[in-house]
């Protein structure tokens, strides 16, 4: 569970890199449905998540299943902002790059 003051600052940290969050979607071409920080994620720099009625593992298995070529999952991309690989990208977008 988490208390009002992660919430808040991880509220905070997504404002703060909004623009970055923005460029990583758009980079991405429409691959994700959204990117944003992670307070879960520990020692990796990203994960891969799903949000909707459908996850990705049920995305797999009902593409397997005949008939069901239109089901797809709303992937998530989040990254852990305490990861060298995310100061990396604030100091490429920084950089104007």
């Amino acid at each position: 569970m988490e208390t009002d003051e992660e919430k808040e600052a991880a509220k905070t940290s997504a404002e703060e890199n909004k623009g970055l969050l923005d460029a990583v979607k758009d980079a991405l071409g429409g691959k994700v449905k959204a990117v944003r920080t992670s307070a879960v994620l520990r020692e990796h720099p990203v994960a891969l998540s799903s949000d909707g009625p459908v996850s990705i593992e049920m995305e797999k298995v009902l593409k397997n299943m005949p008939g069901n070529d239109g089901i797809a999952s709303e992937k998530v991309l989040e990254i852990n902002e305490n990861h060298p690989v995310f100061a990396a990208l604030k100091e490429t977008a920084a950089a104007g790059e």
